[in-house]
């Protein structure tokens, strides 16, 4: 593998600008025989020229100081923070339907006890009406305030700069919906 050299690679920034030499030193205030030094690499550039080069040619001030343009992981970086993401939306999406189920649950769970007492409790001379309600009221508490309780949480999982994504939007505005019609049934 070939060593690569400050010098090297501005020669090569420069011919592909199409730039010569003397332009180069011409926009950078210096001698022609000072551009050609560094690219034979027998001096280095001044450090306070390093960032003016690596403007003029667009490139970052360590990939000039390396002398080779660095990689850019950025295609695999996206997919992986995208795979977290749907990973995270996942996640949040199961455990609010969960949620959502148990608060169904109770809620259904709440209507029968009340039903059971109304109609078991009346018939031995009690006031099951009173103790159905109750009960019915109880569990319906129960299952709006565990509802909630859930949409806060996958709310708070989402809510951060870094999802700021329309994956996150529509689920946010899915859980916002079936919040609102669980809301209604309990």
């Amino acid at each position: 593998m070939e060593k690569k050299t400050i010098g090297s690679f501005i020669a090569t920034l420069r011919k592909a600008n199409g730039l010569t030499q003397k332009q180069l030193a011409e926009m950078l205030m210096v001698t022609d025989k000072t551009v050609s030094r560094w690219e034979r690499d027998e001096t280095l550039p001044d450090l306070t020229l390093i960032p003016v080069i690596a403007e003029i040619f667009g490139v970052t001030s360590d990939e000039l100081l390396r002398g080779e343009r660095k990689v850019s992981n950025t295609a695999s970086a996206d997919s992986r923070s995208e795979k977290q993401l749907r990973r995270i939306l996942s996640g949040t999406k199961k455990a609010y339907q969960s949620r959502s189920l148990i608060s169904f649950m109770i809620s259904v769970i709440g209507l029968i006890l009340a039903f059971t007492c109304i109609v078991g409790i009346s018939s031995s001379g009690v006031d099951g009406y009173a103790i159905g309600c109750a009960l019915g009221l109880i569990a319906n508490l129960t299952a709006a305030v565990y509802q909630r309780v859930g949409t806060v949480n996958a709310m708070a999982a989402m809510d951060s700069e870094e999802f700021a994504d329309e994956q996150v939007d529509e689920m946010k505005k899915e859980i916002i919906l079936r919040e609102a019609s669980v809301m209604m049934t309990v």
